[in-house]
């Protein structure tokens, strides 16, 4: 029985449920202002993941009627609790390819009277993670367009979108998208929908999608064989009884996964790469990131040489005033200035050169990075004076 569904059928106003989802369990709770639609997930740092009900919500769409609109597959378990729970049901074990790619989950609002994508927490799906393009628009590239209005308005179908330019760590060539669940929602519950069935249905009225490969194993263990033998060009295998997922992800496929890291900004990639001094491992592997690091490299050097031609004439020179450093540079002067003085005062004086200079820049934290490089960038494209 689902928890998320007893609650939002108690007796308790939707003001309530939200209290609720946001103080006692710690999830992320936002209304959509466009659709009025309230999306709901669980947040990595502040959820309480002792409470089953958040285990629920991973981008579960809800209006302010409290019904459910989609709710999408629950949070997967690790792999030893799954195969305590199908110890006696290992025959019923359902073994699936764990496609690379981006949950993107298509669901009816009846009270716009619209079909609506979702990521986990962004109802339309017009968000990026380092890409310029949205998942909505890369969603609509991979599905030909897809003719929303042949789906059941009964269902939810979660996809996975897979593109050239929303690469996760397995490198696709093709766009495509694949149906990974469906699901009937009632008032008090859902229900799971076959996906050959469903699959089948769509191919009928002429939307090519494409569903997981299927995989047949006599035992837990012979799966984890398996995947010990596979490499990056594939992320693994996802396990299926009952309500229940588990997955397991293949060691290559895992450690260039921890290599990119989980931000949404490339430029942040870089500079945690290059103070981690992983750079080069990584354009290995990814090497479409070569030519934005190369700019993202020449933009801290520029900085780098700028802030040193500042602190000389300013410092050393005598040509400048240190109100006149532009503002995004003043704290690395200052900080170059006080190294400069406490040597003197320590009585061994360490003269500021460019290699000091590229050093300190090097290890500055990368928000302090970020913020200087976006406000040179700005006087760069302005013509303002640097």
């Amino acid at each position: 029985m689902s928890k998320l569904f007893d609650l939002v059928n108690s007796n308790r106003s939707i003001v309530t449920i939200i209290y609720e989802l946001r103080h006692r369990y710690g999830l992320y709770v936002k209304e959509d202002e466009r659709s009025g639609l309230i999306i709901i997930k669980y947040d990595r740092d502040k959820s309480k993941f002792n409470e089953p009900i958040v285990h629920e919500c991973r981008g579960v769409v809800m209006n302010r009627s409290k019904k459910i609109l989609c709710f999408p597959p629950e949070r997967s378990v690790p792999l030893d609790k799954f195969k305590e729970l199908t110890r006696d049901h290992t025959d019923e074990i359902r073994y699936e390819e764990h496609v690379d790619g981006t949950m993107i989950n298509v669901f009816y609002d009846p009270n716009n009277e619209t079909w609506l994508k979702s990521t986990r927490s962004r109802i339309g799906a017009d968000c990026n993670w380092l890409c310029d393009e949205t998942f909505a628009t890369l969603f609509e590239e991979a599905s030909g367009q897809m003719n929303f209005n042949v789906l059941n308005k009964d269902l939810c179908y979660t996809f996975v979108l897979v593109h050239p330019k929303n690469r996760i760590v397995v490198k696709y060539e093709i766009p495509f998208i694949c149906l990974v669940s469906v699901r009937r929602i009632f008032q008090t519950h859902y229900e799971n929908v076959s996906l050959e069935d469903e699959h089948l249905s769509l191919v009928e009225k002429g939307i090519s999608i494409k569903v997981p490969k299927r995989y047949y194993f006599p035992s837990i263990e012979r799966m984890e064989e398996y995947v010990s033998h596979q490499d990056s060009r594939t992320q693994g295998i996802i396990m299926k009884y009952d309500k229940y997922r588990a997955k397991l992800r293949n060691k290559e496929y895992t450690m260039l996964k921890n290599l990119k890291g989980n931000t949404p900004s490339l430029v942040e990639l870089y500079l945690r790469l290059r103070q981690e001094r992983k750079v080069k491992p990584f354009l290995k592997h990814f090497r479409e990131y070569r030519k934005k690091f190369n700019e993202f490299r020449d933009d801290i050097h520029q900085i780098t040489f700028r802030v040193y031609n500042w602190y000389v004439n300013v410092y050393i020179n005598k040509y400048s005033e240190s109100s006149e450093i532009p503002y995004e540079f003043k704290p690395v002067c200052y900080q170059l200035h006080k190294m400069y003085i406490d040597s003197v005062k320590n009585r061994r004086r360490r003269k500021i050169t460019l290699e000091r200079v590229i050093s300190h820049v090097n290890i500055l934290p990368i928000y302090s990075l970020i913020f200087i490089r976006k406000h040179y960038l700005n006087r760069v494209d302005n013509n303002l004076h640097m």
